[in-house]
């Protein structure tokens, strides 16, 4: 939980609820402070209270960019499906400011737009032959045996002739 809330701080904020305190997702998710240990929730607090906007947006580094390369189908598009349900949430957040909001939103649909080439690369190369059956050799012991029996029932033949 703590992990969600330190990838995305922007999306969660801090509540009073009566006398309780919760955090609520942007998509009207809550978690009440009873819920969290002290330390756990004096973390989320520190968190939602130091998040700054100065580091915003967060670069992604090269690697992560690239690493796309080498995800699967289904990971490719589990990714879509998050980055698209992340786009909505980012539309309906009052919390940023329009700039920041078009920023992100921006960001994600090149991400989407890099996985989509990378998923259609995929479905255009050919599957790899992982056959590794001796074809070969089969073919060759099957007209080997054709050429034996040939021989055979020629010598028996010419046998049978010279009995005669």
């Amino acid at each position: 939980m703590i992990d969600e809330i330190k990838d995305n701080p922007l999306c969660w904020k801090i509540e009073q609820e009566g006398e309780l305190k919760i955090i609520k997702h942007n998509s009207g998710k809550k978690h009440y402070q009873k819920g969290f240990e002290n330390e756990e929730w004096k973390e989320i607090e520190n968190v939602l209270n130091n998040q700054s906007r100065s580091d915003f947006p967060p670069n992604p580094s090269k690697e992560q960019q690239n690493s796309y390369d080498n995800w699967t189908k289904e990971q490719l598009i589990a990714e879509i499906n998050r980055l698209k349900t992340e786009n909505e949430e980012l539309k309906n957040n009052q919390n940023l400011t329009t700039s920041e909001r078009q920023l992100r939103l921006q960001q994600n649909q090149q991400k989407l737009d890099q996985i989509q080439s990378i998923f259609d690369s995929k479905d255009t190369q050919q599957p790899t032959n992982n056959n590794n059956f001796p074809t070969g050799l089969v073919v060759g012991g099957v007209l080997l045996a054709v050429i034996g029996l040939v021989s055979f029932l020629i010598i028996r033949k010419s046998k049978n002739k010279k009995e005669k």
